[in-house]
């Protein structure tokens, strides 16, 4: 009887808990001239833009499409003005990292300088790290929510703000 009085008092609560601010001081750190913030996806615009609100720059969004029965991912934005700028791709969780490769290769192909990854929750299966490097990445940054070598922004104080 206990028990089932207690599972109707309990009451659970979330609270959506973002890093951005602190991958955006780690990036201020970096003291990148002009840097462009990119969302890889519609998806991530409200995200991206924020992100560059916070760093005092402006943000890009690239169109992208992603075969449903496949999972291949095509870049549908035809021009973008990235050429000699560096770039940050902004995203909440990257795991095998196709829409960050293709997204750079585009950056790229449109003559952009260094293109930068941030993300809160970086998965990286399946080689997915390597293939984001291959594709021109200079540097992966993520949070150490999922530890790798591309933790290097920490959110202990955020969550525990959070829960205080």
């Amino acid at each position: 009887i206990h028990s089932k009085l207690a599972l109707k008092e309990l009451k659970i609560s979330s609270e959506n808990v973002s890093a951005m601010e602190v991958l955006v001081k780690h990036f201020k750190k970096m003291k990148m001239k002009d840097p462009l913030v990119v969302s890889p996806d519609l998806g991530g615009q409200v995200r991206a833009e924020e992100f560059a609100r916070l760093l005092k720059t402006d943000s890009i969004v690239l169109k992208k499409h992603r075969d449903r029965k496949t999972g291949k991912v095509k870049i549908l934005s035809e021009k973008v003005d990235v050429k000699d700028k560096d770039l940050i791709i902004v995203d909440d969780m990257i795991s095998t990292g196709g829409s960050i490769v293709k997204a750079t290769k585009f950056l790229k192909k449109h003559e952009c300088k260094r293109v930068f990854v941030a993300c809160t929750h970086a998965l990286l299966v399946n080689n997915a790290a390597k293939n984001i490097k291959n594709a021109g990445v200079s540097q992966i940054i993520s949070t150490n929510t999922i530890p790798s070598e591309s933790s290097k922004v920490d959110i202990s104080k955020v969550i525990s703000d959070a829960l205080s």
